[in-house]
């Protein structure tokens, strides 16, 4: 296993996006020689040794075999539920065949690196109780969580047959600033409209009681870093979740939201189930626990900086748009 990052040579695919973000501002503080790879550029270029902007289907053999990575964090693919319910087969198109390249360049390498996939609590789906344990059956309720668990099989099968040490992150709802969809943002930004149109109330998609188990992305990156440091160099395949394994309600969090924003709006729910969405969610983080690693920041503590982050981001749109 690596005794630290210094000088390791470390891949993030989807470097450009809000986990990727997150993960390389991580990274690039521990020393490392990282190399970032995105259909986009980054809008954070300083600390990177190289940024390539291409697609990870086209890329994967040249990454692996030219730049000999130690450590690559997966990320590339989609990144919505939503999106992938509007649009199936490009979600599919955007995840599953890279990953397969990825995994193939990474077996055929003289010294596979090791590999860490960002997978997602939505290979879960509705889950018979809780908390969520890693081995609770994958019943996806999306497009989006039957593709990553798709991914988690090339995982687990080409760990085996070509012997590389990998590790797959269930993350659960990954909030924080850069984050510009999901529940914060968008209820944030609908209160935000209201209170501008003087209206005394919001509405909220949903029903309220749903419940999230919210994880900032700092906290991500962290436990990312920290796994990938404890991973053996012998082959081998562990899963784990990610998350607070804290249970905590829609509604909960929509007083909250109003609170950092300092509004006073009654909040109204549409009432209807969320599609492709699970009803209730909190993660056994027994797993990550025992690998020492604890998250440790709150909604308490977060949600006035973010909140700051997504009224400032509200800002600068309505004055461009004037």
């Amino acid at each position: 296993m690596l005794a630290c990052f210094e000088g390791a040579r470390v891949l993030v695919t989807g470097a450009a996006g809000f986990l990727g973000d997150h993960l390389c501002a991580r990274l690039k503080r521990l020393d490392c020689v990282l190399i970032g790879l995105d259909e986009v550029e980054t809008a954070a270029p300083a600390g990177f040794a190289q940024f390539i902007v291409g697609d990870l289907a086209h890329e994967a053999e040249r990454c692996i075999a030219e730049l000999r990575p130690d450590v690559v964090f997966h990320l590339a693919g989609g990144a919505s539920v939503n999106d992938a319910l509007r649009d199936p087969d490009g979600d599919f198109d955007r995840t599953v065949p890279a990953t397969a390249r990825l995994l193939a360049a990474a077996g055929r390498a003289a010294r596979p690196p090791k590999l860490v996939f960002f997978s997602s609590a939505a290979v879960y789906g509705e889950v018979d109780a809780l908390p969520v344990r890693e081995t609770d059956p994958l019943r996806a309720i999306s497009p989006y969580g039957a593709h990553k668990a798709a991914c988690e099989a090339l995982f687990e099968h080409y760990a085996r047959i070509y012997g590389i040490s990998v590790a797959v992150l269930r993350i659960f709802s990954a909030y924080g600033e850069g984050l510009r969809r999901q529940f914060f943002w968008d209820f944030a930004t609908r209160a935000l409209k209201a209170a501008a149109r003087g209206e005394t109330s919001v509405l909220a998609k949903g029903a309220g009681d749903e419940t999230r188990d919210f994880i900032h992305a700092a906290d991500v990156a962290k436990a990312a870093a920290h796994v990938a440091l404890g991973m053996a160099d012998q082959p081998g395949l562990q899963v784990l979740n990610v998350a607070s394994g804290e249970e905590t309600a829609i509604a909960v969090a929509a007083q909250r939201v109003l609170a950092a924003l300092g509004l006073e709006l009654e909040v109204r729910f549409e009432g209807a189930a969320t599609t492709g969405h699970p009803r209730r969610w909190r993660a056994d983080i027994g797993r990550l626990a025992n690998l020492g690693f604890q998250p440790k920041r709150t909604l308490e503590g977060e949600l006035p900086r973010l909140m700051d982050w997504i009224s400032a981001q509200q800002s600068a749109a309505a004055a461009s748009a004037a």
